[in-house]
């Protein structure tokens, strides 16, 4: 079929995205959220420019800013990603809304179930709200979903502890050993203990670390999610992660 021309609108829009890319590329994070809002100015709703610029606004410190849009974002598009959730509700925890950050925390792990640092925020967004069987289903979930993050047994301890949950805390308690034990094992270089042929047994299961790091324990949503992971999408990710 026959190539529809871009409006002038579009046009615009693409040069804006464009320049805003090459800024970012060389550090000129201010000249690059003139852009962003350049963009916004031609569509309002437009979730890439949204995101890019809540990420942008938070590195430059204007975390109030940063909110807004987040907030925008996810009341246009609720459906379009866990990750702007999550984000919504870092921002929220960062500014003492911990009321609003843990039903933020739960939308995200209801798009993505396997999104450990969600189901942590959502954990320590309980514990401040004293609700503290809730923050240790919340760790005993991190926790099982990154074993490698010894500061989710931790949580999920002391929200045991707290909520008088003296079976729970043991559990947990056994599974940070392991989990110190398991760093020792790569630290020092000894490989895992394979049962003999016979026995009928398999071999132990090793935890694959990912992004996660652990965080200081009195710390708060604002330790667990460093700035660098509020990201837009596509090619803006990208150029944004080099930031």
């Amino acid at each position: 079929g026959q190539r529809v021309p871009m409006t002038s609108d579009a046009l615009r829009y693409r040069l804006h995205k464009l320049r805003a890319l090459g800024l970012l590329v060389f550090g000129r994070r201010q000249h690059a959220l003139d852009c962003f809002t350049a963009m916004l100015a031609l569509r309002p709703r437009d979730a890439y420019a949204l995101s890019s610029r809540s990420h942008l606004l938070a590195q430059l410190g204007r975390m109030a800013d940063a909110l807004a849009d987040a907030q925008a974002l996810t009341r246009t598009h609720p459906q379009r990603s866990a990750a702007d959730w999550f984000n919504l509700a870092y921002l929220l925890d960062a500014a003492g809304r911990h009321a609003e950050a843990e039903p933020a925390f739960r939308q995200a792990v209801t798009l993505d179930p396997k999104l450990d640092r969600a189901w942590y925020g959502m954990g320590l967004a309980h514990a401040r709200l004293g609700e503290h069987a809730e923050a240790a289903t919340a760790f005993a979930r991190c926790a099982e979903l990154q074993p490698m993050n010894g500061e989710g047994f931790y949580q999920w301890g002391m929200a045991c502890h707290h909520a008088n949950q003296p079976d729970g805390n043991v559990e947990a308690g056994a599974r940070r050993i392991e989990h110190r034990r398991q760093q020792l094992r790569e630290h020092l270089h000894v490989p895992h203990h394979q049962p003999s042929q016979g026995h009928g047994e398999g071999a132990d299961e090793e935890g694959q670390p990912d992004e996660v790091q652990e965080h200081g324990r009195g710390g708060g949503a604002s330790e667990l999610l460093a700035v660098r992971s509020i990201l837009p999408d596509g090619a803006g990710r990208r150029a944004l992660r080099s930031q």
